[in-house]
């Protein structure tokens, strides 16, 4: 009898034990759906989302009772998927500048960040830094040469070819950390990352029903992307690769000076954890370097990090620059080139063409 009634109470206690920790599991899926990550749905389209956190894009068409957001795009003749409010891009924008009178030609290179991926044609920090010259009294003309994935080798060609169409004061190289090219980028999996519309990804329901699972996945994922994206950017600056790559941006610097333009770096950091940004070390092998050969260099990741990361992202499923992102860019480009004189005030007197 006392035998069985050890294991009664054995019993007992079990189910309290169990009955506790299924309580305290309930109570923490109650919080996490209040406080923990968020779950998303990925397109995997460019420039496509099941979300419009902020209202900003516009309602595209409906598939299979979801909505889907973005801006409305068509395909160029080179197959790029671009943007249809970007007049430069339906051939309206002017000829290269080689006939037009005064100052101020710029020519922009760089990645989607200069491009503008994702952000209106009104929002793009090139647009905006030529609104806030042409208003204040600096006639500028801004030629933005830049596509999505473009990395350095590729840049440097435009740059040649575009030079070579017309004359430009000014080169503004939007940088992005992975401008040298990621050996390993395959190694690179996970949702944490600038770009979340990636069909290796697909969706998992139980994440969004179950918030602990999400939790814990979240977790898991966030671990394995912050070690393995920071061991592949760093080893793209060391060794034979990054000598490559540093040789590349030098000579993209003495071109534009054999050009007659002044080559500016605007450096930006990846939109990840500022306040504990693993890519610091690298960020300031660029920044060191250009200021090391006389390269003029914007370093935007002091005034990005004001802001925590999500603040800048165009949606929470694709971490490229928001509208707010732009705005800082072309606020601290404007300032830089006005308070450092590398624009000029109505040149000689006269207008630049139209």
């Amino acid at each position: 009898m006392g035998k069985i009634n050890t294991i009664k109470s054995f019993f007992f206690r079990l189910i309290a034990v169990l009955a506790g920790i299924l309580a305290a599991l309930l109570l923490l899926e109650v919080l996490l759906r209040v406080i923990g990550p968020e779950y998303y749905r990925y397109s995997n389209r460019s420039f496509e989302y099941y979300t419009n956190p902020r209202g900003y894009h516009d309602l595209i068409r409906e598939e299979n009772g979801r909505k889907i957001y973005g801006l409305r795009v068509y395909f160029d003749k080179y197959g790029y998927r671009l943007p249809d409010n970007r007049p430069e891009l339906h051939g309206k924008q002017p000829p290269p500048p080689g006939g037009l009178l005064g100052e101020n030609t710029i020519l922009a290179l760089g990645d989607s960040f200069t491009f503008g991926t994702g952000v209106r044609y009104n929002d793009m920090y090139l647009n905006l830094l030529g609104k806030m010259l042409n208003s204040n009294g600096y006639p500028a003309y801004i030629k933005n040469a830049a596509r999505p994935g473009d990395d350095l080798e590729r840049i440097v060609k435009i740059h040649y070819y575009e030079t070579s169409m017309g004359k430009y004061d000014l080169v503004i190289y939007g940088f992005m950390l992975n401008d040298f090219g990621l050996p390993g980028l395959d190694e690179i999996g996970g949702f944490e990352f600038i770009d979340y519309n990636d069909p290796r990804h697909p969706y998992n329901p139980l994440r969004k029903k179950i918030r602990l699972y999400n939790f814990v996945m979240y977790l898991l994922e966030k671990r394995k992307l912050h070690n393995v994206t920071s061991k592949i950017y760093i080893k793209a600056y060391e060794g034979e690769h990054a000598e490559k790559k540093f040789k590349l941006l030098k000579n993209l610097d003495v071109s534009s000076r054999r050009s007659g333009q002044k080559l500016i770096i605007v450096l930006f950091p990846i939109l990840y954890d500022f306040s504990n940004y693993p890519f610091q070390g690298i960020h300031d092998k660029i920044r060191d370097f250009c200021e090391k050969e006389g390269i003029v260099v914007i370093d935007l990741l002091p005034v990005f990090s004001e802001y925590s990361a999500d603040e800048l992202w165009v949606n929470p499923t694709d971490h490229h620059p928001n509208e707010l992102a732009n705005r800082l860019t072309a606020e601290t480009l404007y300032t830089f080139l006005t308070d450092n004189r590398l624009v000029v005030k109505e040149p000689d007197g006269r207008k630049l063409k139209e």
